[in-house]
């Protein structure tokens, strides 16, 4: 049986990691390459010799590598890699120097946003989205709890495109559930979102101001921290007064604005004679009091006055009573009526009945 040709440690660590369906630490790839004597080494340390030569080829060829770093230690078979190994320095048989068949799998948020846009509720609990993205073979994780890294990962995603002020991809709804920001553009998580933001801005204009305008009271240059010299104006006694004077202002709470005042009820408003004339032709209608006192929005009592004062109706006599009788605490019979006429012209003719019965 002739003896089994001797590969390079990388060549090996590739047949390794494909025999391999998950990542692999650079020890276990070790042992596994020496048992099966693909590659022999007289070194002492071989994992620690195995360790540099792969983190040496995921740093110098980056994507064109066949290899991946998946975390501390761990490596695992580049599934896209740009370019295949040159035939120079693969010496595997023909096949074997091609792009490895690695089933394609996502990161994490990826595999969520891929999910979330082929759902049709557009929103999604964390643990749902996980799911889904394992039923459909886009997460190949050994984890136990891939859901807490899945809302981890996506949880720091959006802390550090806030912090960066960088278009969001994902929007936290509360109570686990997710969402695309493209599709909360015009939600209520999306306003509040978008005022919180301008508020966070428009602060930290406000504390950099502030930091800027202290550097230059002290005569301290805001980007240079150096002492400016002496015979610069931020030395000059005025300038420097002027500048404390703004920095105080800055610090100073802004008190909210004043409103002017309430708004003048309808019954305070002035008549105009373009309402005067509404008011004549609703009288020569026979309208009712209370639909004329809605359609200028004022009491009947308002409409009442205007129309003694416009000539339409007569006053009545007893205008000098309270709306309570002294006496007797009832109401004034005229008052009451007043107030329960349907039509001004029904209160035109009452009164004048009235006024009729009760002369000598």
């Amino acid at each position: 049986m002739p003896p089994k040709p001797e590969l390079s440690a990388l060549a090996a660590a590739r047949l390794i990691l494909e025999q391999s369906a998950a990542p692999l630490h650079y020890e276990e790839i070790t042992k596994r390459i020496l048992a099966s004597g693909l590659w022999h080494t007289t070194g002492k340390t071989p994992a620690a010799t195995l360790s540099a030569l792969l983190s040496n080829s995921v740093k110098k060829r980056g994507t064109a590598s066949p290899f991946i770093h998946t975390s501390p230690g761990h490596y695992a078979l580049n599934p896209s890699p740009s370019a295949a190994l040159p035939a120079a320095t693969c010496r595997l048989p023909a096949a074997a120097c091609q792009a490895p068949t690695v089933s394609k799998t996502l990161s994490f948020a990826d595999a969520a946003e891929r999910i979330l846009e082929a759902s049709a509720s557009k929103e999604l609990h964390y643990r749902d989205i996980t799911r889904l993205a394992i039923d459909q073979h886009l997460l190949d994780t050994t984890g136990k709890t891939p859901e807490a890294t899945l809302y981890a990962q996506i949880l720091t995603e959006v802390k550090r495109r806030r912090l960066r002020r960088e278009a969001q991809r994902f929007m936290m709804l509360g109570k686990g559930m997710i969402s695309l920001a493209k599709w909360q553009a015009s939600g209520i998580a999306y306003q509040v979102n978008e005022a919180n933001k301008q508020a966070r801005e428009k602060l930290f204009k406000h504390i950099k101001a502030i930091e800027i305008l202290g550097n230059l009271a002290d005569g301290i240059d805001p980007f240079t921290h150096i002492l400016f010299p002496p015979d610069s104006p931020y030395q000059q006694a005025d300038v420097v007064r002027a500048l404390f004077l703004a920095l105080e202002a800055l610090k100073a709470p802004q008190s909210p604005r004043k409103a002017s005042g309430p708004a003048r009820p309808a019954s305070a408003r002035l008549w105009t004679p373009e309402e005067e004339q509404r008011l004549r032709d609703a009288f020569a209608a026979q309208k009712p009091v209370a639909e004329i006192a809605a359609a200028h929005a004022r009491t009947t009592g308002a409409i009442t006055a205007r129309l003694i004062r416009l000539g339409l109706i007569e006053a009545p006599r007893h205008t000098s009573y309270p709306p309570n009788n002294r006496r007797t605490g009832k109401s004034s019979g005229i008052l009451k009526t007043l107030g329960s006429c349907k039509t001004p012209l029904g209160c035109l003719q009452y009164r004048s009945q009235n006024n009729r019965t009760r002369r000598p």
